[in-house]
C-alpha cells in the first residue's frame, strides 16, 4: 500500500507540474496576443462612436468582454480544502476603465467582472462580499490614479521612497523600544501582542527591504524600457499595489470567515502566497496597462486632430 501512495503522490505532483506549465504557456501565448493587437482594437472601439458617454459605455463593455474571456482561462489554487487564488490575467482588462474613466467606471467593471465571471466560470461557493471588495478595488484604483497622474513621476517615486523608509523606521522604533525601554507602555503593548509582536518588528522590516527590491526593478524597468509608455509605469504600479494588496487583505478575512476549510489554516500561510501572487501581479498589470494606455492616449489624440 505505500508504494502504491508513493507512486500516487508523484503521479499527483506531476499532473500538478504539468498544468502549472500548460497554464503558463497560455499566459505568455495571451500576453503576447495583447500587446499586438491593442493598437488596432483600440482604434476600433475609439472611432465607433463620436459621442462620448456611449464611447465610455461601449469601451468599457468591450473591456468587461475581454477580461470575462480571459477569465476562463484562469486556474483556481486550492488551499486545505478551498479556494485560496485565482491565477490569471483577466485584470488587464478589468482594471482598464478605472485608469481611463475613472472611480465610478472602474468600480462597476471591476465589481461585474467578478458576478459574471462567477456565473460563467463558478469555483466553489458565491461570496458576494468578495464582488463588493472588487468593486472597491476598482474604485480605489481610478482614485489614486487620477491623483498620481497629477504629480510627477519623480514625486511619485519621492513618495513611494518616504513610505518604504517610514516603514522601515517604524519597525526600528519597535525593535529599540523593546530591546531597550522594557517598561515603556508603547513596549508593553507590543508586548501584549505575542506571537504577533514580530510583526511590527521583523515583519515591518521584510515590508520595507521588499519595497526597497520593487523600487530598485522599477527603475531599472525604466530605464530599459525607453518606450513613451513607460512614463506611467510607476504612477501603475503605485496605484495597484496600494489597491491590490488592500483587497487581497479584505479578502484573506473574508475568505476564512465564509470558507471553514481556510479558517483552520494558519492566517499567514494562507495570507502570504495570496499576497506573494498579488504582487507579481501588480508587476504584470502595471506593465501592460501601461502599454494599452499609452496606446489609447495615442489613438484619442489622433481622432481629435
Amino acid at each position: 500500500m505505500v508504494p502504491e501512495r508513493r507512486s500516487m503522490g508523484v503521479e499527483a505532483s506531476s499532473h500538478g507540474f504539468s498544468v502549472t506549465k500548460y497554464f503558463i504557456r497560455c499566459y505568455i501565448k495571451i500576453f503576447i496576443i495583447i500587446l499586438v493587437t491593442a493598437p488596432e482594437l483600440v482604434k476600433g472601439v475609439i472611432f465607433m462612436s463620436k459621442n462620448k458617454s456611449t464611447k465610455i459605455l461601449v469601451q468599457c463593455a468591450l473591456f468587461l468582454a475581454m477580461a470575462l474571456v480571459l477569465r476562463n482561462f484562469s486556474y483556481m489554487v486550492f488551499m486545505g480544502g478551498g479556494a485560496g487564488m485565482r491565477l490569471g490575467v483577466s485584470g488587464f482588462f478589468s482594471k482598464m476603465p478605472a485608469i481611463l474613466f475613472g472611480p465610478m467606471y472602474g468600480a462597476a467593471v471591476s465589481g461585474l467582472t467578478d458576478l459574471f465571471g462567477y456565473v460563467l466560470k463558478p469555483d466553489g461557493p458565491y461570496i458576494f462580499p468578495v464582488t463588493l471588495t472588487a468593486a472597491f478595488g476598482g474604485a480605489m484604483s481610478g482614485l489614486i490614479f487620477r491623483f498620481a497622474k497629477k504629480r510627477s513621476v519623480q514625486t511619485i517615486q519621492k513618495l513611494y521612497a518616504g513610505v518604504v523608509i517610514a516603514v522601515a523606521a517604524f519597525g526600528a522604533v519597535n525593535h529599540i523600544c523593546i530591546v531597550k525601554f522594557p517598561e515603556c507602555m508603547w513596549t508593553q503593548i507590543l508586548i501584549g501582542l505575542k506571537s504577533k509582536t514580530v510583526y511590527f518588528t521583523y515583519g515591518l522590516y521584510v515590508v520595507a527591504i521588499l519595497g526597497t527590491v520593487f523600487f530598485i526593478i522599477n527603475m531599472v524597468l525604466q530605464k530599459k524600457f525607453k518606450a513613451s509608455f513607460m512614463n506611467e509605469y510607476m504612477r501603475l504600479f503605485v496605484t495597484f499595489l496600494i489597491a491590490d494588496v488592500t483587497v487581497t487583505t479584505l479578502n484573506t478575512f473574508i475568505l476564512i470567515w465564509f470558507i471553514p476549510a481556510l479558517a483552520n489554516l494558519p492566517f499567514m500561510t494562507f495570507f502570504l502566497p495570496r499576497l506573494a501572487q498579488e504582487i507579481v501581479a501588480v508587476f504584470m498589470h502595471s506593465f501592460v496597462i501601461a502599454y494599452l494606455y499609452d496606446v489609447f492616449k495615442r489613438f484619442n489624440k489622433i481622432e481629435q486632430n
